[in-house]
């Protein structure tokens, strides 16, 4: 109310109007009114800068998901490792395969190399079958939850390219595997 009063006063001052005379005339406890509303004025840069944050934003979730994205491979090694003989994926990494085919899904523009591998139990032309089948896998799990074709190379080598001793159990395991690697589209 006395904040009213003030404000009310000092518009009569405003006008030149003696005081009496204003309070006379308006009641103080009637508010002063808002001034009236701006118009906005739409510049011809404005929907480029909206445009602008909103690819900002865009860029900003992309770069998330890609981060996770290689977080997930970081977190399996950038291998899938099988059992002896067996192409078929323990149920952990089948939940790291559906996370990365859902970011994958997310970023057609990105795709992703499988290669598969064994270790040296067995012959040549048998590994190299087991190799591709556990590539073939991954891909049908990726495929499965969304990953496109086009985004997916995959490639079996049999037991050429070991990576550690397949004298001992824990480097033929080491060896049973697929590995993933992240590439984008421009780059294949």
């Amino acid at each position: 109310m006395k904040t009213s009063k003030v404000l009310f006063m000092a518009e009569c001052a405003a006008i030149g109007v003696a005081m009496s005379a204003c309070v006379m005339t308006r009641p103080m406890e009637e508010a002063v009114p808002p001034p009236p509303p701006v118009a906005q004025v739409e510049t011809p840069a404005q929907p480029a800068l909206i445009a602008q944050v909103e690819n900002s934003d865009a860029m900003a979730a992309k770069d998330m998901e890609m981060k996770r994205l290689q977080e997930l491979l970081a977190e399996l090694g950038g291998k899938i490792h099988f059992d002896f003989n067996s192409a078929e994926l323990t149920s952990k990494t089948q939940e790291a395969v559906k996370s990365i085919a859902e970011l994958l899904a997310k970023n057609p523009s990105e795709k992703i190399r499988l290669d598969g591998f064994t270790d040296s139990v067995g012959n040549a032309k048998y590994n190299e079958e087991l190799s591709i089948r556990r590539a073939d896998a991954v891909t049908a799990l990726l495929k499965q939850h969304g990953t496109k074709d086009e985004q997916i190379v995959a490639m079996g080598h049999g037991m050429s390219m070991p990576i550690a001793s397949n004298a001992t159990t824990e480097g033929r395991f080491q060896n049973r595997r697929v590995e993933l690697k992240l590439e984008s589209m421009s780059t294949g």
